[in-house]
């Protein structure tokens, strides 16, 4: 009778253990299951960043999406796109005929809503990868793209995974250095050009024209060509490309002809080449890093 007693009490015991554990179990459960809670403007955590793509509003984005590291290229567009494992990457303008190659650094990710999840695009598991230009706006076209994880495939433009971005055949101008504050940066040359087969009333001569597409907080930029020529930058365009001899570009009529240049303002200086065309039209935009 006693070891009767004995093996109830044993029972009882273990019972209890085991409704204990079970009891936290659950409870684990359910905490993992609350899920995140993300906002913009609040301590983010790794993986995650606001990222303004065109119209200044934030969105949430989640960078830790390794079907997208990597290299990115369309052949139809000419362009690039690199994504790194930390948020950042480049957006590159292949060099071609009179185009200029450029890069433009960018912060990157998948839109996700407050809670994580992904903000879909469509019905099909397709996501929004979207951009942030550092330093400059982004060009509206490429700043949200979409994009199928099931696949690994993006839509609208014909961007494939590659090793390294093509090099181009361009006029590209090159890099000069600048004091900015005391600290090393870049300023860049090139980007957003194009040509016009307009007629220029039948000169045989060719138009340039560089131009900014932001304040750069520093005043006038002054352009000298090594024909001795000079022009001002006196304004910017923040939307879309401006022609040749608008006013607050420095414009130039030349021969046709590969010239170089230099550039510079209280903060930056810039330095390059470019080649002119007979009545063509060449947009050459001044950034910096």
């Amino acid at each position: 009778m006693k070891k009767k007693w004995f093996y109830l009490l044993m029972l009882c015991i273990g019972c209890f253990f085991v409704t204990s554990c079970l009891e936290d179990l659950f409870d684990d459960g359910e905490d993992e299951e609350e899920g995140l809670s993300l906002s913009c403007g609040s301590v983010l955590p790794s993986g995650y960043q606001c990222i303004s793509p065109i119209t200044g509003a934030k969105h949430l984005a989640n960078y830790h999406i390794s079907e997208l590291y990597g290299t990115w290229h369309s052949e139809d567009f000419g362009f690039c796109v690199q994504y790194s494992g930390d948020g950042t990457g480049k957006i590159i303008t292949i060099a071609k005929g009179l185009h200029p190659g450029a890069e433009m650094n960018i912060k990157w990710g998948v839109m996700v809503n407050g809670d994580g999840s992904y903000a879909q695009s469509d019905g099909n598991g397709s996501v929004r990868v979207i951009h942030e230009g550092i330093g400059e706006p982004i060009d509206p076209q490429i700043a949200m793209l979409t994009f199928r994880l099931s696949t690994k495939q993006f839509y609208g433009f014909d961007l494939l995974r590659v090793g390294s971005c093509p090099k181009g055949s361009g006029g590209n101008g090159s890099n000069g250095n600048t004091n900015n504050g005391g600290n090393n940066g870049t300023a860049n040359n090139g980007g957003n050009t194009g040509n016009s087969n307009g007629n220029n009333s039948g000169s045989g001569t060719g138009k340039v024209a560089f131009w900014v597409a932001s304040d750069l907080g520093c005043g006038n930029i002054t352009v000298t060509l090594n024909t001795g020529q000079q022009g001002t930058i006196s304004s910017y365009y923040s939307s879309g490309t401006p022609s040749c001899g608008s006013s607050g570009n420095a414009n130039f009529t030349l021969d046709p002809g590969t010239y170089s240049f230099s550039a510079s303002c209280s903060k930056y200086n810039w330095k390059g080449n470019f080649t002119v065309e007979k009545d063509g039209c060449l947009t050459n935009r001044l950034w910096i890093n």
